[in-house]
């Protein structure tokens, strides 16, 4: 080769021996995609009890759906601060108004791993349902909008409230 061609400029491929064990497992042991069905069947099912929406399915990336482009952003900052990896997406990557937080289930998540997660979004529901409710039953506002405006950051009853953010970092 001269000095001027790169080098390495390509990847060599896999030898045959590397990637026949690989093949061998996925056409022979079901364990695996078992374990990755009944996790996700376990987490859809929880995380909807809890009282999130979620995208029909049984694909073990679960969206959940929040609206609001500023809420998805805040939730998976505070998630993350638990320990909880997921990621928010807003316009332009999902239609307007179709905010969410996906989750990805794998076959290595344990129920340990799956009720810890469930745990964590149970725990920022609560307070921000908590914090909500109080102000939609004194009349403030209707629960509805009150969730939608608090769980986004927008509203604020008066400078002693709580932020969303300053709520959750209340409780830690």
């Amino acid at each position: 080769t001269s000095n001027t061609e790169p080098k390495n400029l390509y990847l060599h491929g896999l030898q045959r021996e590397q990637f026949l064990p690989a093949i061998d497992l996925i056409e022979n042991d079901y364990s695996l995609l078992d374990t990755l069905k009944k996790n996700t069947a376990y987490f859809r099912k929880k995380i909807e009890s809890i009282g999130f929406t979620i995208k029909s399915g049984d694909h073990p990336i679960v969206p959940i759906m929040l609206g609001d482009a500023k809420l998805s952003q805040q939730l998976s900052q505070q998630m993350l601060e638990m320990g909880i990896y997921v990621i928010g997406f807003s316009f332009p990557v999902v239609p307007k108004n179709q905010a969410r937080i996906r989750v990805q289930i794998s076959a290595s998540m344990t129920k340990n791993n799956l009720n810890y997660t469930i745990e964590k979004f149970e725990k920022i529901e609560e307070r921000f349902w908590n914090n909500f409710k109080a102000r939609a039953e004194k009349g403030k506002m209707k629960i509805g909008l009150a969730h939608s405006m608090l769980m986004a950051g927008v509203y604020k009853e008066s400078s002693d409230d709580p932020s969303p953010k300053d709520e959750l970092d209340s409780h830690k």
